[in-house]
């Protein structure tokens, strides 16, 4: 399966060694950005988070699986990889 360069961030960012707990949207938003994300970065960090989920569910692709909470209106995500 074919990963966008955003996409390959983002699993680099949760697939990080000493990641142990979840992360919330908020937190990839300013990891992605370098600290200083746009104003609606966490819509794009979790249209980012949903299409890597999405990919990552197909067991044969050799990817680690990446797994969320689920929507809880205004409050973050929580996004972490099944090790």
């Amino acid at each position: 399966m074919h990963l966008s360069p955003s996409e390959e961030r983002l699993l680099a960012i949760l697939s990080h060694p000493r990641r142990t707990r979840p992360i919330s949207t908020y937190e990839l938003a300013e990891r992605m950005y370098d600290n200083k994300p746009p104003e609606h970065a966490r819509l794009f960090v979790g249209q980012l988070v949903r299409s890597l989920v999405k990919k990552t569910s197909i067991k044969s692709n050799g990817l680690p699986r990446v797994m969320r909470s689920g929507r809880k209106g205004p409050f973050p995500m929580e996004v972490w990889v099944e090790r």
